[in-house]
This record gives C-alpha cells, sequence and structure tokens, in this order.
C-alpha cells in the first residue's frame, strides 16, 4: 500500500482543507487522511478525505488536501453506531 506521512497545514487560499506533502496525485481522491496512525497494527482514526491537490488549496506542489471532518461527521457516527442492521 502506498502512503504519505507528515505534519498537516491548513491550504493557503483555503483553510478548511488541511494537506500534508505527498506525491500521489490523480486517483488518490477518496483516501482517508488519517491521525494517529500505528504502522505496525494499521490502525489509526479517519479525520478527512483526500478532495484535491494544491491547485485548488494553494499550497506547495506534491500535496494532497483533505476536507476535514468535524463535530457533524462525529455525531453521525456515534448515530449510525446505535442503529440496528
Amino acid at each position: 500500500m502506498i502512503h504519505c506521512a507528515g505534519p498537516a497545514r491548513p491550504g493557503p487560499k483555503a483553510p478548511l482543507l488541511w494537506g500534508e506533502s505527498c506525491d500521489m496525485s490523480h486517483g488518490a481522491s477518496g483516501g482517508p487522511h488519517l491521525a494517529r496512525f500505528d504502522t505496525r497494527t494499521g490502525v489509526g482514526t479517519v479525520v478527512g478525505v483526500t478532495t484535491t491537490s494544491e491547485d485548488l488549496a494553494g499550497g506547495q506542489t506534491n500535496t494532497l488536501y483533505a476536507t476535514r471532518f468535524g463535530d457533524s461527521a462525529r455525531h453521525l457516527y456515534t448515530w449510525a453506531q446505535t442503529r440496528q442492521a
């Protein structure tokens, strides 16, 4: 599996998008952005989904940006966990 790692920074033109250095481009959209990722176990918390590269966010080249999940996403997840299939 290919992955990128590093500190996330807000996009200069779109501060709601957070990105980290990564040389992946087309086809990376929809991939997860993880916090507290453990490379040994493969476990982490999904905090966003890749939506764009530096073009829209105005950041440095070779940066992937994610729309970060907020409180609404957390509430939806918590609610869904209480539902029966």
